[in-house]
């Protein structure tokens, strides 16, 4: 019951996000964002003056009372049974209601002959965008064949009020986006008593056929595929597609067949490079989140099976009293014992599995850019932490034996040269 906002560049993110504390404020729920890899990684130039987000207050009243989220819906201090209703039946329809207002869902390509309504929402609508571009799909042109675009910039919940506007005179709805269907489940929860409704497809056709793809990258290639193929006949669109046959002779080639596969590795210098793979005769390690994971596509290596972050040697509890293997390595960097490790090696500890994590520091959090470890962690830290959760023996393996004061460590401490 959070509402979900989905922006799809730089602008978005700062624009829908006041919208986002806005609409916090004003209904007493929290607002989620949901961010892609694209848009996580982007950067551009952005529009910052403070009159660019002007937000109205919607007039909207519960059991004839005007609502207010801090006369009638308190944060905190309400039991969980009356907190629910009032979610249901005030919070949440506020939110609906400040979407709408502040016309945060909008319709950029319309005309009154439109047949075909196509509805999505943050990076997905820059792709199709993309695909009608390189499609020869002009803004006129979608006027001429009939299709009609809604750009959601809210994605939960959906705006009724909208939704109708939009759907008026079209007999097919076409739900474009990436993985599962969000949003077409939504539309279809709304439009299905309604005695005059179009048909609904996204993720298959009307005849339950893949159309959509809810796996892997949405990309404007694939749209623009997905797109032409449904509409040509549709639409009586008969004019041949440059892209089209770009697309099929891509498809048709075979790439590379000379050249072979170079796999992803270590940095070079970075002690993962050698660490991570080396392991006693006949030995295993498991794999997980973060560089570490590498280890795993080296030809001559013993690394295998990967976890979320935190969960690393979940595996091992779970399966070390059925089987006959008596000890397990597992691969952690300090990044991610830092972020949650040390609770997956104090659960290992307190079911009393015989299991040896690899703590591999290197003092940054590689994987997401190299970043300074949070809280001053060091050797020193990391040695007294696992020991006092119960940890019963820690060896420092490094090529500089001579920097340690062994002082600093716990009792059962030993210290050793890489070799």
């Amino acid at each position: 019951m959070m509402p979900i906002f989905y922006p799809g560049n730089v602008q978005e993110i700062l624009d829908l996000g006041l919208y986002a504390y806005g609409m916090s404020r004003f209904t007493g729920l929290w607002s989620g964002f949901k961010i892609v890899t694209d848009i996580a990684d982007a950067f551009g130039s952005a529009f910052v003056h403070p009159d660019r987000v002007s937000i109205t207050i919607p007039d909207f009243s519960v059991n004839g009372k005007p609502w207010s989220h801090t006369q009638n819906a308190k944060l905190v201090g309400h039991h969980s049974l009356p907190t629910e209703k009032e979610i249901h039946t005030g919070r949440i329809k506020a939110a609906v209601h400040f979407a709408a207002v502040n016309n945060i869902n909008k319709i950029p390509i319309s005309s009154d002959n439109d047949t075909i309504g196509i509805i999505t929402a943050g990076k997905t609508y820059y792709d199709i965008m993309e695909a009608f571009d390189s499609l020869g799909w002009t803004h006129e042109y979608l006027n001429k064949i009939g299709i009609r675009v809604l750009k959601l910039g809210l994605t939960y919940p959906l705006e009724p009020v909208m939704i109708d506007k939009f759907s008026e005179g079209l007999s097919e709805l076409f739900v474009i986006e990436e993985k599962r269907s969000f949003i077409e489940m939504q539309l279809k929860e709304q439009m299905y008593n309604k005695t005059q409704k179009p048909i609904i497809v996204g993720k298959l056709d009307e005849n339950g056929n893949d159309l959509i793809p809810g796996y892997g990258e949405l990309t404007a290639d694939i749209i623009a595929r997905i797109l032409f193929t449904r509409y040509k006949e549709k639409l009586n669109i008969r004019h041949s597609n440059d892209k089209i046959t770009i697309l099929d002779e891509i498809d048709n080639r075979v790439y590379a067949q000379s050249f072979s596969g170079r796999t992803m590795y270590f940095c070079s210098g970075c002690p993962h490079n050698t660490s991570t793979v080396k392991l006693p005769e006949g030995d295993s390690a498991f794999g997980g989140i973060g560089c570490h994971l590498m280890a795993m596509f080296v030809d001559d290596g013993h690394a295998f099976g990967t976890t979320h972050m935190g969960g690393e040697g979940a595996q091992w509890v779970g399966m070390e009293p059925f089987i006959e293997k008596e000890h397990m390595f597992q691969n952690i960097g300090d990044g991610t014992y830092n972020h949650s490790g040390i609770m997956s090696i104090r659960a290992a500890v307190n079911s009393e599995v015989n299991i040896t994590f690899k703590i591999l520091f290197n003092d940054a959090v590689a994987l997401t850019g190299g970043q300074m470890l949070e809280g001053d962690l060091n050797v020193y830290k990391i040695a007294q932490e696992v020991y006092s959760v119960g940890v019963k023996k820690i060896a420092i393996i490094t090529d500089e034996t001579s920097k340690y004061e062994m002082g600093k460590f716990p009792s059962s401490t030993t210290v050793l040269d890489r070799d």
